[in-house]
Order: C-alpha cells, then sequence, then structure tokens
C-alpha cells in the first residue's frame, strides 16, 4: 500500500499534504508491529510518538497533521525533505527485508479437474 501510495502521490515537485499520510501510516504501522508494542493504534499521534525517533522528523509530520486539522490537507506544497527521505528508506528497507515473492497461478486445466473432482463426490 505504502509503496503503490509513493509512486503514485509522492514522486513530484508538488504533493498534496494528505497523501504523506497514505504513505506514513502503513509505514508507522509496520514499524509498530515490528516493535512488537501490540495492537496498531488508531491514533496517528501515538505511532508518531512510538515510531520516531527523529526530532526533526517529528516535527515536519506535525506540522502536517496541523494542517490537515485546519483544512489544508488538500493543498499542494514542494516535498518536504526530512520526510520522503524517511519514506524512501523505510521503503527500501521493507523491500529487503522481504522482497514481493510470485504467487503460483493455477492453470485453468488443473482448475477443471478440480472441478470435476468436486462434482464426482
Amino acid at each position: 500500500m505504502a509503496r503503490n501510495n509513493h509512486r503514485e502521490f509522492l514522486r513530484g515537485d508538488l504533493v498534496r499534504v494528505k497523501k504523506y499520510f497514505y504513505v506514513l501510516r502503513p509505514l508507522l504501522a509496520i514499524r509498530w508491529i515490528g516493535l512488537n508494542i501490540g495492537p496498531v493504534p488508531m491514533e496517528f499521534e501515538k505511532l508518531i510518538d512510538n515510531c520516531i525517533d527523529s526530532t526533526d522528523l517529528k516535527t515536519a509530520i506535525s506540522d502536517l497533521l496541523e494542517r490537515k486539522k485546519t483544512g489544508q490537507e488538500m493543498d499542494k506544497q514542494p516535498k518536504i525533505a526530512v520526510i520522503s527521505d524517511y519514506i524512501e528508506n523505510e521503503l527500501a528497507g521493507f523491500t529487503k527485508m522481504a522482497p514481493p515473492t510470485e504467487r503460483a497461478k493455477p492453470t485453468l486445466e488443473k482448475l477443471n479437474h478440480l472441478f470435476r473432482e468436486i462434482l464426482s463426490t
């Protein structure tokens, strides 16, 4: 989810404030799970407080939250370097940890065989 949203919404020079949250929430949720703290909270602030150590990053995300609360979430702005760097580093790290796997697709003949077996019982 984070990778797709990053690719779709955060690659340009100008990005919507709201789109950062589409990428940050799943990344922070993965980090939370990795810390084994418990169920992932709905409150975004709890994710930030427990999953981010960098003061600069926390400040930048808090500023975004304030903008969202005041209705500026659809505004476009230049990329925020500290947040963009964090996102790219997290995505790269998670990709190395769990590379995508190809799912085996059953052939139509295998499905037909299974269907016939079920019908004959």
